[in-house]
């Protein structure tokens, strides 16, 4: 599937969501975030993962440290606020 202006990890994310019916989709770059929830899907992202995580137990606090570290090497843009949120 190709769509303007996405990668085509977005492209096939959306074509695969759509081809199954999903309710959600699991993207971070923006045109594609906008795109999902333009087709209805509801949009969860890394960071939204992450919080998941620690609301369920599955990821400790005493981890959050190294994933911003980790996201932080890998250019993963991330607010400042989304950080402070993270660390709770």
């Amino acid at each position: 599937m190709r769509v303007a202006g996405l990668g085509s990890g977005e492209a096939e994310c959306l074509a695969l969501a759509e081809r199954i019916k999903a309710d959600a989709v699991l993207v971070d770059e923006k045109k594609a975030r906008r795109m999902a929830s333009s087709r209805g899907f509801r949009v969860v992202g890394t960071v939204g993962v992450v919080l998941r995580g620690l609301e369920s137990g599955t990821v400790g606090r005493t981890e959050v440290p190294a994933i911003i570290e980790e996201w932080k090497r890998i250019n993963f843009r991330l607010s400042r606020e989304l950080i402070e949120l993270l660390r709770g």
